[in-house]
């Protein structure tokens, strides 16, 4: 009984922490939208920070489970338990429709730049925005790579 207490408070603070990482992450999809770039990287960092604890409870929550496998689980421990499933699967979806979002107006916005200026197009530009030769020379890679 003691264990099922503590998966339930663990489980209570997972289900908090998600419903925050959601309105948080919704603020990002709403700043992205308006092109408000001024809390952009705030944001992020709110929905990163929840991301964080959720992993740490996660883990505490694994260990107690793995405990106590023989246990019978109660019904208020199931209930959190979906409920848990179905924030996860919110936020998902929530990063899911922003990812769709900016995929496709990258799409709009390059078809568009490709419309006036069809003489740049497949034109490689530098990091300064001079315009770079299209060999292999010009390639910029990641020195952690």
């Amino acid at each position: 009984m003691e264990e099922s207490n503590e998966l339930d408070g663990i489980l209570s603070a997972e289900l908090a922490l998600l419903d925050e990482a959601h309105h948080a992450q919704i603020a990002v999809k709403s700043a992205v939208e308006r092109r408000e770039w001024a809390d952009f990287d705030r944001l992020n960092a709110e929905v990163a920070a929840a991301g964080q604890k959720i992993a740490v409870l996660e883990a505490q929550r694994l260990a107690i489970q793995s405990s106590a496998l023989a246990a019978e689980e109660l019904p208020q421990t199931r209930e959190l338990k979906r409920q848990v499933k179905a924030a996860v699967h919110r936020l998902r979806w929530t990063q899911d429709a922003l990812t769709r979002y900016i995929a496709e107006q990258r799409a709009l916005t390059g078809a568009f730049i490709e419309a006036i200026y069809p003489e740049k197009r497949g034109a490689l530009y530098s990091r300064y925005g001079t315009r770079a030769s299209a060999d292999m020379r010009s390639l910029v890679l990641n020195r952690a790579y």
